[in-house]
C-alpha cells in the first residue's frame, strides 16, 4: 500500500490529492461553522426553511449543475475557458457570502474570503 503522505505533505483520499495546509485551514473553517450551527437553533431553522423552499433548492441545483459543467466539461483549449472558470469561482464565492449573510454569520465572510484568496489564488 502506498504511503498516504507524499512529498510536500500532500495526501490522498479516495484518489483525490490534497495539500495538508489547505485541508487544515478549510477543515478548521468548516468545523467552526458546523459548531456555530450546532449551538444556534435560529441558524439551523433558517437553513431548514431554505431547504424546504422548492424554488431555492431548484435554483441551487441549476447553479451547481452549471458550475460542474463549466469546471469539467468546457474544453481547456477554448479561448474563454479560463474566464468562464474564474467567473464561476467568483459566482460561487458570492453565493456563499450571500448564504453567510442570510444565516447571520457576522465574521464568516471575512474568513471565507481570506482563505479563498490566500489558498485558492482567487485574489485577482
Amino acid at each position: 500500500m502506498n504511503n498516504m503522505l507524499g512529498k510536500d505533505n500532500d495526501f490522498q483520499i479516495l484518489g483525490i490529492n490534497f495539500k495538508k495546509d489547505k485541508a487544515l485551514a478549510f477543515g478548521s473553517f468548516i468545523l467552526a461553522t458546523s459548531t456555530i450551527f450546532y449551538h444556534s437553533s435560529e441558524k439551523r431553522k433558517k437553513l431548514m426553511d431554505l431547504l424546504k423552499n422548492k424554488f431555492f433548492v431548484l435554483s441551487v441545483l441549476i447553479a451547481l449543475s452549471f458550475s460542474i459543467y463549466t469546471f469539467y466539461f468546457i474544453p481547456k483549449d477554448d479561448d474563454d475557458s479560463v474566464k468562464v472558470k474564474k467567473a464561476t469561482k467568483q459566482a460561487i464565492i458570492g453565493f456563499l457570502i450571500g448564504m453567510f449573510h442570510h444565516l447571520d454569520f457576522n465574521v464568516g465572510p471575512f474568513w471565507f474570503i481570506w482563505l479563498v484568496s490566500y489558498y485558492l489564488d482567487a485574489s485577482e
